[in-house]
């Protein structure tokens, strides 16, 4: 038998075959790409993508999936951890544990081994509560614990650009931490996702494909459809931030003038003037988060001036979704935007708007002795810590006064 003389039908079959095993080692390999198959031999995973992108509910989803699997779970949000003290201290206290760090991931590691099955300790968000002073001392000697016990694996959550403000320098890297980079909707999946949210909100589908990558953000791809649904009808991607954040405090206005909520005439955009006051308040602040009581004292202080019952109109932007309570470091209130590039876009326009009828010629000089503007430029950690808000100066500067931010900063060009 010559083996190289085969018909042209078993040539045929034995293309059809070999590319039936390329499609199936390329989905292997792809599997292998997506699932962080590192994390087999260091159980340790960072989750880090952008504010609103889905992390929580990543790792929310995750825990319930394990937990249903019989895995041993513990889960915890960054904002638990109010002071500035051994992480472990106060997840024992928390759980009412008497006994030492080690001997709790012993019990937990040899439940583990019983069973088979690996134990997870899942934090989320380690930039929230205390997580931007806390982690920076601590967070070495906290996984050091975890290390000891193979059963046990770290997963936690971070906001970019947070990463490098919170971890200590190195720890990525010197603990062998497998980094999962969550987009939010893939770029294979862009279209899928708008066509789901159109269908639940009743629009049109957009005529051309969507480019735009901010949609594979889920929360603006969220308020981009109650937008569209209470004007166009249809999906509009034309739509620019600007106009986007402007009409959403707007329609907010709107539904907080009715009658059976705050009573006040729906042409006095009183949100707007709220926002304002709340994010000059915010460019005073540090880490760009507000004192809750402080808050409360500037949106009473401009609400009342319009409506009935201004005490409670902070806690109405809450529940409207603009602005998140939560716990500080310290275990105070505090306030910040939902969708931190809202925060970033209308706090750009505070720092930007005394100066729309400014010569160009003067505007770079005038912006450099700014402190307000200044501020956020003093050595380089700023810019990652600032990123959002310095990518909303960039835009703006360039969109409506026509000149680069490097112009104004030229010592931070190649950063």
């Amino acid at each position: 038998c010559n083996i190289y003389k085969i018909s042209e039908n078993e040539k045929l079959e034995l293309q059809t075959y070999m590319s039936k095993i390329e499609k199936v080692l390329l989905k292997y390999q792809t599997y292998l790409k997506e699932t962080c198959k590192e994390c087999l031999f260091y159980p340790y995973l960072l989750v880090q993508g952008e504010a609103g992108i889905g992390k929580s509910h990543l790792l929310a989803h995750l825990s319930k999936k394990l937990r249903d699997e019989n895995h041993i779970i513990y889960l915890f949000l960054g904002q638990f951890f109010t002071k500035n003290e051994d992480p472990w201290h106060q997840i024992l206290n928390d759980l009412e544990v008497t006994n030492s760090v080690d001997n709790f991931l012993r019990s937990i590691s040899n439940k583990a081994k019983e069973t088979k099955k690996r134990a997870f300790i899942i934090i989320d968000a380690l930039n929230e509560g205390e997580g931007k002073r806390l982690w920076g001392n601590y967070f070495q000697s906290f996984i050091n614990h975890i290390k000891k016990y193979s059963n046990i694996a770290l997963i936690f959550s971070i906001r970019t650009p947070f990463e490098d403000v919170i971890l200590p320098k190195n720890a990525i890297q010197d603990n062998n931490i497998v980094v999962f980079q969550h987009e939010g909707f893939s770029k294979e999946e862009n279209y899928n996702p708008i066509v789901s949210f159109c269908d639940f909100y009743g629009l049109e589908l957009p005529k051309l494909p969507i480019l735009n990558p901010e949609f594979n953000n889920p929360l603006f791809l969220k308020l981009m459809c109650e937008y569209c649904v209470n004007k166009f009808k249809e999906f509009d991607q034309t739509i620019s931030v600007a106009e986007l954040f402007t009409n959403v405090l707007k329609t907010v206005n709107i539904n907080l003038s009715k009658e059976d909520k705050f009573d006040f005439d729906k042409n006095i955009n009183v949100v707007q003037k709220v926002i304002k006051g709340l994010v000059e308040l915010m460019n005073d602040s540090e880490f760009n988060q507000l004192n809750y009581e402080e808050s409360y004292t500037v949106v009473n202080n401009i609400a009342k001036e319009y409506v009935q019952k201004s005490n409670r109109f902070l806690e109405a932007l809450i529940d409207e979704n603009i602005l998140i309570k939560n716990t500080g470091y310290k275990g105070e209130m505090i306030i910040y935007f939902s969708y931190e590039r809202m925060g970033d876009y209308f706090l750009s326009e505070y720092l930007l708007e005394k100066y729309r009828n400014v010569d160009k010629r003067d505007l770079v000089t005038k912006l450099q002795s700014d402190e307000k503007v200044t501020r956020y430029f003093q050595k380089e950690d700023d810019l990652s810590y600032n990123r959002g808000l310095i990518n909303e100066l960039f835009i703006k500067l360039a969109n409506e006064f026509n000149i680069e931010l490097f112009e104004v900063f030229p010592q931070f060009k190649n950063n």
